[in-house]
């Protein structure tokens, strides 16, 4: 069992490494495909052609990507987190994993060729991967690793202890040992195996743009582990510049693919229009291998299995390709914009700060760079919580949270406010939820448990993956007890031996569980290795918890009972002088709460009726009753004592760790959940004196403390969203603890000087250091290897061996705490410092950063410009690439002294097949620097964009203003993967991606609205037409032109107090605001009119305050801005007309 475990774990290691790791926030995708369902599209792919070779035999012909995408789109640059597919090509499901680091990289090349060929390219395609993290990230790093290392571990030493056991019997030769598996922290910067990766797929580019037709147009980016930055970000840091350029294209077509969830968010932020983030469907794959595991068969479980066993020597079946789908964020946009909207604001709506301010919201509820706040559960609804508040508070803020990548800490604060109102609610909401699943798991083991019965199988039989356990024992029967005779001194005996009532009442517990409970109960017995425990006199006040139990645990007990004690586990006489203790002390009260089982552990319901039993003694009168609910059973920890031993002696060497959370023991179940005791009891009052006292090792009155705290939380949400939107603002800065504090402790944040100063980055070796455990140093140098076990070594404290797992009230293991020390980078750095004139040359230079690399073939336009820098004559400086000539890549280019044009490019992979040498090699590299930021990045859609066809109707608009609960058509299957309910005719996904709005139930769309039908936007006279959202209130009133219909004469955004008004001549600029978004006010000569940029204090952004790209009087690169998005005048809203230039500035953002 301890294995399967182990496997379980690091299978959620393995996917939840940096790139898998849904961005902090567990299933945000998962959640927003469920609430904004169109925006899920499935991705059709080509097929290799199989056609018969020369000598007959079936000849593979690759997929011509030069012809037509078969989604019916074409693409223009195609962006790949390459950590997204190392990861799972070294560690893949379902088969076997590559032997050799050289086969690794071939796996790597076919899972990028499939991406490339189903997106296929016309411009750019940029491969990056994940180089040194600023050090916020490095904390989340060094968890993951510290953990994995340690799950390989104790999976490592139970497969040793396997094998000595098939030893033993003969089944094992003597020569024969465990494989060590490929330790999969050498995905990090810096290793061999990452200069290797580098290495190979410089080699394979140029391999694909000599052989490969489709490519020879196509300008390659590789920015890999050598150059610093997260490889995501480093997407998102080419595209906010090449946004700045003068020449940009706003109308470029992009894909980024990935499995991290923060690629939602990056996309939105980068304000372009035309935005998809491709994955792999893990939920079509996980919702076709629901079958039997037993017999493998579909529509059934095993547990309800009748068919015959599958044969242990059947071959598997060959593991399907998963197949691919689009986040299509423009679809998002449209979502988000029905979503944000929100009437009687006394500023106008901008549907771009209103995104930024949503985005800013999911940091709340997870990121990789701090942990959330108690009270935030995405699977709660926390997100609907929170934007509940917004939506609540936006009008009374006055303005938006978030302001081009900055905080508004004062309007921040009211969602803070709204939600420690909230709080109290929360924490009691979630404890009843989680009894009330506790109950529904019960409920359905009883139900399974008579199905099976009455289909006629052995209830005692239990299923496991494709192993069939049965309990073999007598049966159990009832006892029968009499009353004992006094015998003087020594506590009341029984009739027979003196532990009978003990064993008797295990007995009366195990007749009154179903027969599969009780063999998991000894099965979860059995992980106990030589546990031995006394029965000591129980705490009268001591409150009994029950076992947290998830709804998937199959291989752990659902209670266990302080008093349990096997006849196995203990000598009689220890057994008989436990129980004297007990009895003879006096306390009644703790005699009787010795004796007592509660029944509904198993879900069973026992009354002393029902079992025709009662257990009396002269000091205690008890009997078993189900209707005891008071009495809830307390948690034990099934690790040995020699583990317990070990962490102890551990213990005294974590100084961050409390002493309250030292004592906190979990157990770990085969399906990955975790029984431990709760000892905050967030649904108690007193929760915050708790929290801090076993979290933190303060008390609650320590308001100095907290306020510290708060100080480092708020500048991570500075941090963070400074990260998303303008780029890294400090690589030095981390949060110092590893947990949140309460919404009720952010008091005054406005108050709060916020700076960040941007240091620079670890080198490579440097965050090795920093992230790797001891386990891992085979990774490093030997001249490093040594200070993370030499007992003389000055930092022998960062490399833990064994470190606690707070699992702070969640329930899967990999959800837990780490609580490891933080690194202390001046005492690291000096330690590194004394070491490194051992390294060797080839060390030194991984130890280096490195420079992107753009890689043509001779057939691309750009290759003649850029083989000028390898004439003789050349000037060796860096060059900028001519945007007026070409669209697909902007930047700066240097010649690259390892590339000799027209030469042989040697391969680094000799042993693969077909990875031989490249001679007279027809591709050039250069190194290659990304655009200069020429103004910072600013949430707003650039000029002369062209807006992407609305894909939602007015049902769709509906439904999301009904929380996404019912009404509106969700699409057949999970996240609405099918057609609309109303079976419209059109296909939703794939080539023909956009609906027929021309045929729609809801009439025709035409730009205005959708203006036919009864329900239609727009000129119609039903309830969207002449009513609320027509010539309505939303047509003259507030919203000018109406959100969702026609021209109107006048209202507040037209010619009303927004035009003319208070946001007309006024402090907004003259006219700015003829719409919507008519123009940013004020007057200037900084790069967004008055004020320039706002920042953060002293930090690298200037100061808070300012306006942004005044309309006319602006001299900036941003002009008056772009204008209405949607509002152009009073003539349209969010489901109508084109949008509007804004001012009369020079520069990409002007008119």
């Amino acid at each position: 069992m301890l294995a399967q475990v182990c496997r379980r774990l690091l299978q959620a290691w393995c996917v939840c490494s940096d790139p898998t790791d849904v961005q902090g926030v567990p299933a945000l995708f998962r959640w927003l495909s469920k609430k904004y369902p169109k925006i899920i599209q499935s991705v059709e792919e080509d097929e290799p052609a199989r056609i018969p070779g020369r000598d007959g035999e079936l000849v593979e012909v690759p997929v011509d990507i030069s012809r037509p995408n078969p989604n019916g789109e074409e693409f223009d640059c195609l962006y790949l987190d390459m950590n997204g597919i190392v990861h799972p090509c070294t560690h893949p499901e379902g088969k076997p994993p590559p032997q050799t680091e050289e086969e690794m990289m071939t796996e790597v090349f076919a899972y990028t060729e499939r991406v490339v060929n189903m997106i296929r390219p016309r411009k750019l395609l940029m491969m990056a991967i994940d180089g040194v993290a600023p050090r916020a990230k490095m904390n989340q790093q060094r968890s993951r690793r510290f953990r994995s290392a340690q799950d390989a571990q104790i999976l490592l030493e139970q497969q040793e202890s396997e094998l000595e056991a098939r030893k033993s019997r003969g089944e094992a030769g003597a020569d024969e040992v465990v494989k060590r598996s490929w330790d999969s922290n050498a995905i990090t910067p810096g290793t061999p195996f990452m200069d290797l990766l580098a290495n190979s797929l410089r080699f394979w580019i140029a391999h694909k743009l000599n052989t490969d037709p489709g490519w020879k147009d196509l300008c390659v980016v590789l920015s890999d582990a050598s150059v610093p930055g997260e490889g995501e970000h480093k997407i998102m840091d080419y595209i906010r510049r090449k946004r700045s350029d003068p020449n940009h294209d706003p109308n470029m077509k992009h894909v980024i693919y990935g499995l991290d969830a923060d690629l939602i968010m990056l996309s939105l932020a980068t304000h372009e229009p035309y935005f998809k983030v491709l994955r792999e469907d893990v939920f079509a794959q996980d919702a076709k291998n629901r079958g039997c595991h037993r017999c493998g068969q579909e529509g059934h479980i095993a547990a309800h299995c009748t068919g015959k066993a599958r044969p242990k020597d059947e071959a598997p079946k060959k593991p399907e390709k998963k197949p691919f789908i689009f986040l299509d964020v423009p679809t998002l946009r449209e979502y988000l914009e029905i979503e944000l909207l929100v009437p009687d604001t006394p500023f106008p709506f901008d549907l771009e700060r209103a995104i930024d301010d949503w985005v800013f919201l999911i940091f709340f509820v997870g990121n990789d760079f701090l942990p959330h706040l108690p009270s935030l559960e995405i699977r709660e609804g926390a997100i609907d919580t929170l934007l509940g508040i917004w939506k609540r508070e936006l009008p009374r803020m006055g303005g938006y949270v978030t302001n081009n990548g900055k905080v508004e800490l004062a309007h921040a604060q009211y969602i803070l406010d709204g939600l420690m109102q909230s709080e109290d609610d929360i924490f009691r909401k979630r404890k009843e939820t989680e009894e009330r699943q506790e109950a529904n798991a019960r409920r359905r083991r009883q139900h399974a448990d008579a199905d099976a019965q009455r289909s006629g199988r052995d209830s005692d039989s239990l299923q496991h993956g494709d192993t069939s356990y049965v309990e073999v024992k007598p049966k159990v029967e009832m006892p029968t007890l009499q009353p004992a005779r006094a015998t003087g001194k020594g506590p009341v005996m029984l009739d027979g031996d003196s532990m009978e009532v003990v064993r008797n009442r295990a007995q009366i517990r195990m007749a009154n569980i179903s027969a599969a409970d009780a063999l998991r109960q000894e099965l979860a017995s059995k992980g106990k290795k030589g546990t031995k425990r006394a029965a000591p006199a129980p705490d009268a006040s001591r409150k009994r918890e029950k076992v947290a139990d998830a709804e998937t645990s199959g291989d752990s007990a659902v209670f266990k009972l302080d008093e349990d004690v096997k006849a196995a586990e203990a000598p009689a006489e220890q057994r008989a002088a436990s129980l004297a203790s007990a009895l003879e002390g006096g306390d009644k009260q703790a005699a009787q709460e010795s004796a007592e089982v509660k029944a509904e552990d198993a879900g069973a319901s026992v009354k002393a009726e029902d079992a025709d039993t009662s257990i009396k003694a002269e000091d205690a009168d008890t009997s078993v009753k189900a209707e005891d609910a008071d009495t809830s059973v307390k948690a034990e920890d099934a690790e040995d004592d020699d583990e317990n031993a070990d962490d102890d002696d551990d213990d005294d060497d974590a100084p961050d760790v409390p002493p309250e959370i030292k004592a906190v023991e979990r157990k770990v179940n085969a399906d990955g959940t975790v029984d431990y005791e709760d000892t905050v009891k967030l649904y108690e009052p007193g929760y915050r004196e708790r929290y801090y006292r076993q979290k933190f090792g303060v008390e609650l009155s320590d308001v100095a403390f907290r306020r510290k705290v708060v100080q480092a939380y708020v500048e991570g949400l500075c941090w963070v969203l400074a990260y998303y939107y303008q780029g890294c603002p400090s690589w030095k800065w981390y949060y110092p603890y590893h947990y949140a504090p309460f919404a009720a402790d952010f008091t005054d944040i406005a108050s709060l000087h916020i700076s960040f100063d941007e240091g620079q980055p670890f080198r490579p070796f440097e965050q090795l250091m920093g992230v790797l455990p001891a386990a891992s140093r085979a990774n490093l140098p030997a001249p490093f290897q040594w200070l993370m076990t030499n007992e003389d070594s000055e930092i022998l404290d960062f490399y833990p061996t064994s470190f606690e797992i707070d699992m702070n009230g969640k329930k899967m293991a990999w959800q837990g705490v780490a609580l490891l020390p933080f690194i202390d980078e001046a005492r690291l750095l000096e330690a590194l410092r004394k070491r490194y004139p051992e390294l060797t040359d080839d060390e030194t230079r991984r130890n280096s950063f490195g420079r992107n690399a753009l890689f043509v073939s001779t057939d691309a336009n750009l290759y003649g410009a850029l083989s000028r820098l390898y004439a003789k004559r050349a000037s060796g400086q860096p060059e900028a690439i001519d945007t007026k000539q070409t669209s697909s890549i902007a930047g700066l280019v240097s010649p690259d002294p390892s590339c000799v044009p027209g030469s042989t490019f040697y391969s680094p992979l000799p042993t693969q097949e077909g990875m031989n040498d490249i001679h007279n090699d027809h591709s050039l590299s250069v190194h290659y620097d990304f655009p200069p930021q020429r103004v910072p990045h600013r949430s707003v859609l650039l000029k002369n964009v062209r807006l992407p066809r609305r894909r939602l109707n007015a049902s769709d608009a509906e439904f999301v203003r009904r929380g996404s609960r019912g009404g509106g058509p969700r699409g057949g299957g999970r996240g609405g993967r099918g057609r609309d309910r109303e079976a419209w005719g059109q296909a939703m996904y794939g080539r023909n991606a956009q609906p027929d709005y021309a045929h729609g139930p809801y009439g025709s769309y035409d730009g205005g609205g959708y203006a036919t039908g009864a329900n239609a936007y727009g000129r119609s006279a039903g309830p969207y037409g002449a009513g609320p959202y027509g010539a309505g209130p939303y047509g003259a009133g507030p919203y000018g032109g109406g959100a969702y219909g026609q021209a109107a004469p006048s209202g507040p955004y037209g010619a009303g107090p927004y035009g003319a008004g208070p946001y007309g001549a006024g402090p907004y600029g003259a006219t700015a605001y003829s719409g919507a978004y008519g123009g940013y006010g004020g007057g200037g000569a900084g790069p967004y009119g008055a004020g320039g940029y706002g920042s953060y204090g002293a930090g690298p952004y200037g100061s808070y305050g300012g306006a942004y790209g005044a309309q006319g009087a602006s001299q900036g690169p941003y002009g008056g801005g772009y204008g209405a998005y949607y509002n152009q005048n009073a003539s349209s809203g969010p489901y109508g007309g084109p949008p509007a230039r804004g001012g009369r500035g020079r520069g990409p953002y002007g008119a």
